[in-house]
Parts: C-alpha cells; sequence; structure tokens
C-alpha cells in the first residue's frame, strides 16, 4: 500500500494521492500532521500516529517522486524550521537512508544544521545517529 503511494498511485486515508499532498500550501503542511508518515514512511511505528503505514528498507520505489518529496519538503521547512518539524526531519533522514538516497540524507541534513544552527544535543544526535547509520551500510 505504501510503495503505491509512494509511485504517485495510492492514496492517503484522507488527504489524497502524493502529488495532492505536495501541492498543497505550507501553511496545510504546518496544521497537517498525519500525512507526514505517508509522505516519508520508516520501518519505525509512529508515536503520533497509530495509522502510519511501515516501510522496510528497499531500492526507492520512484525516485522521480522521492526528488519532488524532498524538495517540496525542503521548501517548507525553509519558513518553518524548528518545532514538531524537527522530529520530521528525523523521520525524511531515515527514510532516505531507508531508500538507499545518501545524497538526499546529505543534503537535508545540511539543510537542517544552516536552519537549526542551535539546535540541541539531544535532536542533533537523532540526526547524526540517522547518518551515521547509512554510513555503515
Amino acid at each position: 500500500m505504501v510503495v503505491e503511494f509512494l509511485q504517485g498511485f495510492g492514496r492517503h486515508p484522507r488527504h489524497g494521492t502524493l502529488v495532492e499532498i505536495l501541492a498543497r500550501d505550507d501553511d496545510w503542511w504546518e496544521a497537517n500532521h498525519d500525512f507526514i508518515q505517508w509522505v516519508f514512511p520508516t520501518d519505525q511505528p509512529s508515536a503520533f500516529n497509530q495509522e502510519a503505514p511501515l516501510m522496510a528498507e528497499m531500492p526507492d520505489p520512484a525516485p522521480a517522486l522521492t526528488d519532488d518529496r524532498y524538495r517540496r519538503f525542503s521548501r517548507y521547512l525553509t519558513k518553518h524550521p524548528s518545532g514538531h518539524n524537527l522530529l520530521r526531519i528525523t523521520r525524511a533522514l531515515r527514510h532516505a537512508r531507508l531508500i538507499h538516497r545518501g545524497d538526499l540524507q546529505s543534503a537535508l541534513y545540511l539543510l537542517a544544521r544552516n536552519l537549526n544552527p542551535t539546535v540541541g544535543d539531544e535532536t542533533l544526535g537523532y540526526w547524526k545517529s540517522e547518518l551515521d547509520s547509512g554510513s555503515s551500510r
């Protein structure tokens, strides 16, 4: 189900297709919290969304849409770099590792660090652990 969604064919239960979600404005992205687990699924259950799909490590199921997802998320982060988005960044870093996209992982990490120069050690530790996990493969 989640792979079909990432390929642009499936639908989020409430918010539509991936293309529709990516087209929504930054205010919508900031106000809604149950879609990010679909846009960047990981192998860990969400503490905030019990309906979130899980995704194991795999090849990138839709490279073009993956690039679109990370571009859209990066644009959103430039306007809303902190708060709950620090958790979203961790999720997106882990997702990039699971689909073997170290290029996106590195770019997102650098953007997040530049947007959050005073990020706490705990958050920074989570981000770095995702990068370190990816480099051991």
